[in-house]
């Protein structure tokens, strides 16, 4: 268990005791040895209790970031500057996923949190379910790709696909290629392992992709070109909306399909 305590809101500041706080961290500046799982989860603690969760990650002042990296090395011993960038990058990246999943598993249900994470803010959940229900952020579609986007991706694809599906067993029912394009554009690559995963967000959508495929087959709407899996979970394509092509290219690739 965390010695910030499992389920219990952290302090102001992570909260110090007789303990052997001394954290190793290996070549990539990454949290290794017998402490490794506590500060994880520390962290975590500590991350929802200081970095309220309708605020994005990019939108805290920089001096917050810090304060959380001063915190660290107080508690944690961790005299080198190394692991700094590593450790704040990880902390933005948790928030973000935190951010995602509360979007994921409560806003688009119309549900709350607040049963299972009693600690939460709740006068502050309107405001979050505002944000992630707005115009502007249900037409933004965030993938993985570089400059090149679409045209890139296209080859890569069953590489991809291949990584994904022993991982993610729902995928196998995926025969759309829209939908295997889209769930790769989403996917990232693991820098330790070489392998492409989903986060949390990209997951939970991807399920949904392969409901509507088989709910789509059963009625045989799947087969009237009217619409597709892709185009039942996101709406009609419009333009300015980033779907699984890019305004340009992907006008190419469908108009000569």
């Amino acid at each position: 268990m965390s010695k910030l305590g499992r389920g219990i809101r952290g302090s102001a500041t992570f909260s110090k005791k007789d303990c052997d706080y001394t954290i190793e961290f290996n070549h990539d500046n990454q949290p290794i040895g017998k402490n490794a799982t506590d500060y994880t989860s520390g962290l975590g603690v500590k991350l929802k209790a200081e970095f309220s969760y309708h605020i994005p990650q990019d939108k805290f002042e920089e001096q917050k970031w810090e304060h959380l990296w001063k915190d660290i090395q107080e508690l944690w011993k961790a005299n080198s500057i190394a692991p700094k960038e590593a450790a704040l990058k990880n902390a933005k990246k948790r928030h973000t996923n935190w951010r995602s999943y509360l979007t994921t598993s409560y806003v688009r249900k119309n549900k709350t949190p607040f049963k299972t994470y009693k600690n939460l803010e709740s006068q502050h959940w309107e405001d979050f379910v505002a944000q992630r229900s707005s115009k502007e952020f249900m037409n933004v579609f965030h993938t993985c790709l570089g400059r090149s986007e679409y045209a890139a991706l296209e080859p890569l694809v069953p590489l991809i696909w291949s990584q994904l599906v022993p991982v993610y067993k729902h995928l196998k029912t995926i025969q759309d290629w829209r939908s295997k394009r889209w769930i790769s554009a989403r996917a990232k690559q693991n820098k330790k392992t070489k392998k492409y995963e989903l986060a949390e967000d990209a997951r939970v959508e991807s399920i949904k992709l392969s409901e509507n495929e088989i709910e789509m087959k059963a009625d045989g709407s799947y087969f009237s070109g009217v619409e597709d899996p892709i185009s039942r979970l996101l709406g009609p394509e419009h333009g300015g909306r980033l779907r699984t092509v890019s305004n340009i290219i992907g006008y190419i690739i469908l108009l000569y399909r």
